[in-house]
């Protein structure tokens, strides 16, 4: 199983909104889209570190946006940070 995510605003926006996504399972030959552009409350991506190479030119800042997000608490609750609605609260 592969996945392909699409946060179109990724480098501009500190906790980026999911677009689209693709789940792709070679085995069955089959992929899987889903479009969250007309969604109200769509996927919200954090610690995006973890999406780039350690090589990455933004990591630092990447990683200094997470440990600031830390130190604020905006990640005690998990549930609440998965989606937008539930991240602008």
């Amino acid at each position: 199983m592969l996945s392909l995510l699409w946060y179109p605003n990724f480098f501009e926006d500190p906790f980026p909104a999911l677009e689209k996504s693709y789940r792709i399972d070679l085995t069955a030959q089959r992929v899987e889209k889903r479009s969250y552009q007309a969604s109200f409350n769509p996927p919200i991506l954090h610690r995006k570190e973890l999406l780039v190479g350690k090589d990455a030119p933004n990591i630092e800042q990447f990683r200094q946006l997470t440990e600031t997000a830390e130190q604020l608490g905006l990640f005690e609750n998990p549930i609440q940070i998965g989606f937008k609605q539930a991240w602008e609260l």
